[in-house]
């Protein structure tokens, strides 16, 4: 809870909220990239700063330039253009953004001093050279709705994903406080879709970029998304603990006909399977230094949670050893997780331009068994001959040796 109209303990609740998903594994995109990041799309709106860290389309809480550490040196990733900065849009379309440091408006304790070449603004200059994108991040004025408040109040704020950038230039200027500053120019990359606000052009009478104002809705073209409906309900049959529906768009005359849904390997006669020996535990393999299972992985720590189920951060290897069917340890056991099925909602649908595919229906936290890869074992002669009706996926010699070959968010 927190007292409305108290911007300070409004964003402490936030951020409050923030590290309690992060310490539960729920935030996304945890690893700094470079370029666009997956499930968000340009035009994308957020009603929080805090938001964008959750998501990981920028990692940092207060600062405006978000970096990763290469090793070549360091590269920017997102920047948040907000009014706090000099930033500006000048008439032929370039952004201009001022770097970070020595502004006292930021802050209460920041000191008045020239910005320096280090952090954000030596990522950017590295940017620049490397012609690498960055991602942009518009603050607006007004609570977006389905369309952004004409009201001029700045009591609210969202931001608006724009797209990337290349930084074409770098200068050093005077800034208003009377520092040096860095102005750096960015340019939108071409073919990109618009969004639906636009930066202010730059007036040469005006000091500051006050606000962003709000392009005109953009109105959805006919047909766009079709209707999508549920077309069958449970393609297992019953066999998966959730049902495993198809769903398509209602003029969709094609389905999935010639399919056999199944729930463990089909293993050829030719296929000489591995006989696996197993561990003989009896206290659910809690002891890591006797289980025979445990043993096999790299490292010190656990790859699951005792009662998450779910994939330790900071594993040291990316092979996983599960207890199975030639253990003598019970279904309970720490060490199996895989082996209790698909926990998560999951269903099938028709994709654009790549055929069917699967999505979740529920919120799956980071970490979680998704689903196994399954399907028939063959050796190499008799799969040659079925390339051209069937999925080949050539797993290699390491078959012999594991199990399951699962999916993990």
């Amino acid at each position: 809870m927190y007292e409305p109209g108290n911007p300070k303990v409004k964003n402490k609740a936030l951020l409050d909220a923030a590290m309690t998903m992060k310490s539960e594994h729920q935030w996304e995109n945890t690893q700094k990239r470079v370029g666009h990041v997956l499930g968000i799309e340009v035009g994308d709106v957020f009603q929080y700063w805090v938001e964008l860290n959750v998501i990981g389309l920028h990692k940092q809480f207060w600062h405006g330039i978000d970096y990763k550490i290469m090793d070549n040196g360091s590269l920017a990733t997102s920047i948040v253009v907000t009014d706090r900065y000099d930033n500006a849009r000048k008439s032929n379309g370039t952004l201009v953004y001022e770097g970070h440091g020595g502004n006292p408006a930021v802050g209460k304790n920041v000191s008045l001093r020239d910005q320096k070449l280090e952090g954000g603004n030596l990522a950017l200059k590295n940017s620049m050279q490397a012609r690498s994108p960055v991602r942009v991040i518009l603050k607006v004025c007004g609570k977006f709705d389905g369309a952004f408040s004409s009201s001029s109040s700045n009591s609210h704020y969202s931001y608006v994903y724009d797209g990337l950038y290349l930084v074409d230039t770098m200068n050093i200027e005077r800034g208003r406080y009377g520092k040096l500053v860095f102005k750096f120019g960015l340019n939108r990359i071409l073919g990109q879709p618009p969004t639906c606000v636009s930066l202010k052009d730059h007036d040469e009478n005006s000091s500051q970029l006050a606000s962003f104002s709000a392009r005109k809705k953009l109105k959805p073209k006919d047909c766009d998304a079709e209707k999508e409906v549920v077309r069958v309900e449970d393609l297992s049959n019953g066999r998966e603990k959730f049902a495993i529906r198809v769903v398509a768009p209602s003029d969709c005359v094609q389905l999935p006909t010639s399919f056999v849904y199944v729930v463990s390997n089909i293993y050829s006669k030719k296929f000489e399977q591995a006989i696996l020996s197993g561990c003989d535990c009896a206290d659910g393999c809690v002891d890591k230094e006797n289980c025979v299972c445990l043993r096999k992985k790299k490292g010190s720590k656990m790859p699951n949670g005792c009662n998450k189920r779910r994939l330790a951060s900071g594993m040291e290897s990316s092979v996983i050893y599960e207890c199975g069917p030639s253990c003598k340890c019970f279904s309970s056991c720490i060490n199996r997780v895989t082996q209790h099925g698909i926990q998560f909602q999951l269903e099938i649908f028709m994709t654009e331009q790549k055929g069917w595919g699967v999505r979740t229906r529920s919120f799956i936290p980071c970490g979680s068994f998704v689903c196994e890869y399954i399907g028939e074992i063959n050796d190499y002669m008799e799969a040659r001959w079925r390339l051209d009706s069937d999925y080949i996926f050539h797993m290699g010699m390491f078959m012999m040796d594991a199990l399951l070959c699962c999916v993990w968010t």
